[in-house]
């Protein structure tokens, strides 16, 4: 008798996402000062200190909506049977890096 594969479990995937959405928070609320170590760091935003918080507020905000999104997408992909367990965290996990890289780009737009 053949076993059925264990399918990946929500909270497995969702570690990525639920840790972009906790790190984007402080930067949303502008709680994170100038630094090279946390944030958006470009000479661009480390040149003013209004350039700063306008670039990691802004990139906060969309890291906490397309963090929001990535938990739902992830949901959905986990939800179907119409492809195969390492797609799907194939799937979820470029979902999530391209979430991040949607903030980040967002980051340096703004200023």
């Amino acid at each position: 008798m053949r076993r059925r594969a264990e399918q990946p479990s929500f909270w497995k995937v969702s570690i990525l996402p639920v840790a972009f959405i906790v790190v984007s928070i402080p930067l949303a609320l502008k709680l994170v000062p100038p630094n090279h170590i946390y944030g958006i760091r470009t000479s661009a935003t480390l040149a003013t200190e209004g350039g700063w918080y306008a670039a990691n507020a802004a990139a906060g905000l969309a890291g906490i909506i397309l963090g929001i999104l990535t938990l739902g997408a992830d949901w959905a992909i986990l939800r179907t049977d119409k492809v195969t367990r390492e797609y799907k965290v194939l799937l979820c996990l470029f979902i999530a890096l391209a979430a991040i890289a949607g903030a980040i780009m967002t980051g340096t737009r703004a200023i």
